[in-house]
């Protein structure tokens, strides 16, 4: 018999601790790979990878029949006296610092969450036979003693350890349940992904490997530029924080110099160096979960998209309580800031999911990660802080926004910000086109091109217009009908002396040319329509289309190998200069017309596909007074902010002249509150007090005071070289209607109407194009 007699306070944790069940596995699996780590420290000729396989009982077509929960790793094994040890509840013998699990209680809590009996075998090369115990909580009596357990080996060449956890009462239910050993597998690639991707360790889950989670991150080498500040959308942390003593015998760390424990007395000190070390990175795509730190200890993670990090703290606010500062763009609740921080010397809970955020160790390397003021710049100035430069400081300065284009290093479509998270499951599903961040730096790209050849267009537009002595803005057509280009047949094209460009060439080549429509990329499938989904690619290119009649066509769709689809829009096509309508629209209906010839037996009508792929895939489009409010008060913050410096001749004159009491009253309490000052008047002669003024006052100061804004100050246009009244009153009229709207929705009206929220939509898209730049 073998004695494991617990101590008593041993045996009341075990009641109180709650493991869940992937933690209950992870527990097992700690001490395996606390065994792979210390042969990579002390056995230099080992050669054989080192695996930790977990079989589970279930109903799927690999779950074990028996019962039984087993994980089996091959490790050296060990003694019967080591096996003693490490299933005693009061065992405190493993390392606790350079270990991932503790044996002992750990062991005890995962084994008797699972169920009542428990076998500990273990084996070394060359030993006949495996060794072990067997617990049986039911039958365990006074005294505590267990049985001593011996299995025939099939090969002496065996070695390794496995824990067989039978009975199972508390998690039977959760083990058979269908999607859960899945489910289990993503939580230990998440939890286990440095030591599977970087140890090169493997875990298998009813013999199905553990794919290790991947951060999707722009490369190292892009950036961004802020006031000549080049900012790396990664950024690798490594400080060194010298040495300091650990007491074996209470835990308490202090200075290395004592040659006993300032707090038991202890001679058993061991002198440990302190690291902080790791990288915070921008990921490629937005995400209301995926977005935070993970923090590390020894290799496990044991903190996954932490979000505490972004809250600061102001030490002088009893409350304690912490202001979120990322992410505060639209979207509000999504973010893209990330990393994995390696604190193996700062202390964890026995449920390995927290660290001890008391210690001293722990503090400093939030202090390290994000410096010990805000990190939003006027929170910094009015609390008395110089400019963040912390790691995390760095990041936010530069990608706290979510702006399509290069300055903020996200993807659009020219118009807005597209929703790319389609391509991050390409990432993890191994699609080789979508690992580096060459896809996404193409959409930025396109982006900006989209851009500038908008702005051009409406140049020319423009100076056509001012040639005519016309409005720009007033389309003059012969007739309300079809034009007499759309209806008439094109005449017949004379014989080609050079071979017909095959319909191959032509998509590689507009392809090569168009501008694509990111939304519309990806697999496209509708309730009601059968068939496998079909795969799509959508640009849009300056070049005619004829149907086979010869009439010309707004969109032309090119059917590939597989059903995929290639689709490409004429932007010159008259019908879009006649009606409201997107290419991305008429596009949509094309391949919802195609997947219903395609399928055969749908009831769908091509209304209900159309409709169905439209809510699907250009989501951003949608009339949403949600999302147009959000975009609104973010508008109106930028161009508050930007108000200070244009007002610095007479910072107060919009305080006095454009606001009204009540305004004054509102602005007051926001002073008082942000400022955490009694003294507002020194904040209005500064003029930081423009951010903080209801956005529906953003348009009277514009309009009081049109010389401190236009003229490439704020606005782009002219103001002082106008010499006609009413030539100046519509540079006004025009930029302070958008104004209007965009802080009518910022007030977040009630019930607005569809054409109320169209109206205003419009005007949020036109303020940018009136905005001068900074």
């Amino acid at each position: 018999m073998v004695s494991i007699t617990p101590k008593p306070r041993i045996l009341k944790a075990l009641g109180q601790i709650e493991f869940d069940p992937w933690q209950c596995i992870a527990e097992l699996i700690d001490n395996s790979l606390d065994e792979f780590l210390d042969i990579e420290r002390n056995e230099s000729g080992w050669t054989e990878p080192f695996d930790v396989s977990i079989q589970l009982p279930g109903s799927g077509p690999n779950g074990q029949a028996d019962g039984v929960v087993r994980v089996l790793d091959n490790g050296r094994g060990m003694s019967l006296e080591r096996v003693t040890d490490a299933v005693s509840a009061g065992f405190s013998g493993n390392d606790p610092l350079s270990k991932l699990g503790l044996f002992g209680l750990g062991f005890n809590v995962a084994t008797a969450r699972m169920g009542s009996v428990t076998r500990f075998l273990t084996t070394r090369a060359g030993d006949a036979e495996w060794v072990g115990v067997e617990i049986d909580l039911d039958a365990i009596k006074e005294g505590y003693e267990v049985p001593e357990i011996r299995v025939p080996k099939d090969s002496r060449s065996q070695h390794g350890t496995r824990v067989e956890v039978s009975r199972l009462e508390n998690f039977s239910g959760w083990f058979a349940r269908q999607g859960n050993q899945a489910r289990l597998r993503d939580t230990l690639g998440g939890v286990y992904s440095y030591l599977l991707l970087d140890r090169g360790y493997r875990l298998l889950v009813n013999g199905i490997a553990v794919k290790p989670y991947r951060h999707c991150l722009w490369a190292a080498d892009r950036s961004v530029t802020r006031d000549g500040e080049v900012i790396q959308a990664r950024i690798e942390i490594d400080r060194d924080l010298g040495t300091r003593a650990y007491c074996r015998a209470c835990g308490v760390w202090q200075e290395a110099d004592g040659a006993t424990c300032e707090e038991c007395g202890s001679a058993d000190l061991d002198v440990r160096p302190l690291r902080v070390w790791g990288w915070l990175g921008i990921q490629r795509y937005l995400d209301d979960r995926e977005y935070g730190v993970d923090f590390l200890r020894n290799g496990r993670k044991i903190l996954r998209f932490d979000k505490s990090i972004f809250q600061w703290r102001d030490p002088e606010d009893p409350s304690g309580q912490g202001e979120i500062e990322y992410p505060l763009e639209v979207p509000y609740s999504e973010g893209r800031i990330v990393g994995e921080i390696h604190l193996d010397h700062v202390p964890v809970v026995y449920t390995k999911d927290s660290f001890d955020t008391s210690d001293r160790g722990w503090r400093k390397a939030v202090e390290i990660i994000r410096g010990t003021g805000p990190l939003l710049p006027r929170r910094a100035a009015q609390r008395g802080y110089q400019r963040n430069d912390s790691p995390l400081g760095q990041l936010h300065r530069g990608y706290r926004r979510n702006d399509p284009g290069t300055n903020y290093l996200t993807p659009g479509n020219g118009k807005a910000r597209v929703d790319n998270r389609d391509w991050d499951k390409r990432f993890r599903t191994g699609d080789p086109q979508y690992q580096d961040d060459s896809q996404w730096w193409n959409a930025v790209l396109e982006h900006e091109a989209a851009v500038k050849a908008e702005k051009e267009r409406k140049q020319a537009a423009t100076a056509a217009a001012a040639a005519a002595k016309v409005d720009p803005t007033i389309e003059f057509t012969s007739e309300a009908g079809p034009t007499p280009e759309e209806e008439a047949p094109a005449p017949i094209p004379p014989e080609p002396k050079e071979r017909p460009e095959t319909e191959s060439e032509k998509v590689t080549r507009l392809a090569s040319v168009g501008s694509p429509i990111l939304e519309l990329t990806g697999e496209f499938s509708a309730t009601g329509v059968p068939g496998r989904p079909v795969p799509l690619t959508a640009y849009i290119v300056d070049e005619q289309f004829r149907s086979t009649d010869g009439r010309r066509i707004p969109v032309w769709i090119a059917t590939g190998r597989g059903g995929a689809m290639t689709a490409f829009a004429d932007v010159g096509h008259p019908h879009f200069r006649r009606f409201d309508d997107d290419p991305a629209d008429l596009i949509l209906l094309e391949v919802a017309q195609h997947m219903l010839v395609r399928a055969t037996g749908s009831t769908a009508t091509i209304g209900s596909v159309y409709a169905e792929l439209k809510s699907h895939h250009l989501v951003s489009r949608a009339i949403d007074p949600n999302l147009l409010n959000a975009e609104a008060t973010q508008l109106l913050r930028d161009i508050q902010e930007r108000m200070v410096a244009c007002v610095k001749d007479n910072p107060a004159r919009p305080w006095r002249n454009a606001l009204n009491e009540a305004e004054r009253h509102i602005t007051e309490d926001r002073i008082t509150q942000n400022f955490k000052t009694a003294d507002v008047e020194s904040v209005v002669e500064s003029g930081d007090y423009l951010p903080l003024v209801p956005p529906s006052v953003v348009p009277r100061i514009v309009e009081e005071w049109p010389e401190a804004f236009f003229d490439r100050r704020l606005f782009d246009g002219p103001y002082a070289d106008v010499v006609s009244p009413s030539g100046r009153r519509q540079t006004v009229s025009t930029v302070t209607g958008y104004l209007d709207d965009a802080a009518w929705l910022a007030s977040g009206p009630s019930h607005p109407s569809k054409e109320q929220l169209i109206r205003a939509g419009l005007s949020l898209r036109l303020v940018p194009d009136t905005l001068a730049s900074k």
